[in-house]
């Protein structure tokens, strides 16, 4: 007898909020959200995670015990590297590049590499590379444990990103398109079509000292970065979609849609049932940027 699938709970913390999404694979739904802003005001940002996370378990009725969660592009080092094509010892080259990047020894991180299908030079290959503190993926894996959480799986929030536009897209994602997730303290930008990661740009951005003009310039200048990498491609053409919390905020969305062709914001509830009771119309719509993410871990892990 085939085991019944079980309700997964996608986590995702942020700087100032933890967003969790239920997934019922039976339903193909997404059937509850919490959204958790910080009240602690401590700068200690895991003094916050714990002393909120045990308000939200308070508060939220776990169907199973099973979830997924991000690990957050601000916790990682994230790096696009390029070694000979002809390189023998790929994942030794690799370390050493990342460990080029980081403060102390590399033993003390995770490290994470995926070879991506963009190269100007058929001499060179490029590699997205990130590399995590282990206590930070310790601590997380401390967490849910200690509320008794079966955590199947953690996963980089930008490919949580990619796995959510990929189910709520599925005839766009056949062909390459723009993903952007702007968080407070950086923007990444990814480049991708089904089942390829074709390359990406993480810039620089602070939010609480930027304007929205100055997100739109941030992404164009990274999208010209991939484009010139990335030649064969119509650029101008591509779908463009956004995620992130920073696109909660209308003068950015507003800013962007004007500076970015084909820009528009990712609905993470395109092709995914909505029966989420527990929030308003309202609501749903203000989170939806930043609901990508753990959208997109629940499905993964219902779906795997």
């Amino acid at each position: 007898m085939a085991q019944e699938a079980h309700d997964v709970y996608g986590i995702d913390f942020r700087k100032d909020f933890i967003f969790i999404a239920q997934f019922s694979p039976a339903t193909n739904a997404i059937t509850s959200i919490a959204i958790q802003p910080f009240s602690d005001s401590t700068d200690d940002w895991w003094s916050k995670i714990k002393s909120e996370f045990r308000e939200v378990v308070d508060n939220v009725d776990f169907k199973s015990r099973d979830v997924v969660c991000a690990l957050p592009g601000e916790w990682a080092i994230i790096k696009k590297l390029m070694l000979d094509s002809d390189e023998e010892d790929v994942e030794n080259a690799l370390s050493w590049e990342i460990s080029q990047q980081i403060l102390g020894s590399l033993d003390d991180y995770a490290c994470d590499h995926l070879k991506l299908a963009s190269s100007l030079d058929n001499s060179v290959d490029n590699y997205l590379s990130v590399a995590y503190r282990c206590d930070s993926v310790k601590r997380l894996t401390d967490l849910m444990r200690q509320y008794n959480l079966n955590q199947i799986a953690a996963d980089l929030d930008i490919f949580a990103l990619i796995n959510v536009y990929e189910l709520n897209y599925p005839d766009e994602s056949s062909v390459p398109a723009y993903l952007i997730y702007g968080d407070y303290d950086k923007i990444l930008i990814v480049l991708a079509q089904k089942d390829v990661f074709i390359d990406f740009e993480c810039s620089d951005f602070r939010y609480e000292n930027s304007s929205a003009q100055e997100c739109a310039a941030a992404i164009k200048q990274s999208k010209s970065i991939i484009a010139r990498s990335n030649p064969q491609l119509s650029h101008d053409s591509l779908n463009t979609y956004l995620a992130g919390p920073v696109f909660s905020a209308d003068e950015y969305v507003e800013a962007v849609l004007q500076e970015v062709p084909q820009a528009a914001i990712l609905d993470p509830f395109k092709r995914i049932n909505f029966h989420a009771q527990n929030i308003s119309e309202e609501e749903k719509k203000k989170y939806s940027p930043q609901l990508a993410i753990a959208v997109g871990l629940a499905v993964r892990g219902g779906t795997e």
